[in-house]
């Protein structure tokens, strides 16, 4: 995922092997370093729980506003989906919106 993201940033060439693997190699240096370091000065495992699960939330967002965009706007007309493929995604949509909404209530009104 970080190495897709570097290569779209263009500070890799995301087409040459051995740039993405030495990418994947060093974050997977880095990140549990960064995480362990994050532990020792917060403290608070269940902190950070809640914090990871509103990043990955956001991210959520981010692919549904993203499939939105791609179904609606990119799509070739010849690879458009059936109705029922429709419903899915929507469907899809509301139970994450919806996910967020009631995650978001409890930690912050209750």
């Amino acid at each position: 995922l970080f190495s897709d993201a570097f290569g779209r940033f263009g500070w890799i060439d995301f087409n040459d092997e051995r740039q993405r693997r030495k990418s994947i190699a060093i974050l997977s240096i880095i990140f549990p370093i960064i995480w362990s370091i994050l532990y020792f000065q917060i403290g608070k495992p269940g902190f950070m729980v809640i914090i990871g699960g509103a990043l990955t939330m956001i991210i959520l967002l981010i692919v549904v506003f993203a499939a939105i965009i791609m179904r609606y706007k990119w799509l070739p007309q010849e690879l458009r989906p059936s109705r029922a493929f429709d419903l899915a995604l929507w469907l899809s949509i509301v139970a994450i919106v919806a996910a967020g909404i009631v995650s978001a209530v409890k930690y912050f009104v209750v």
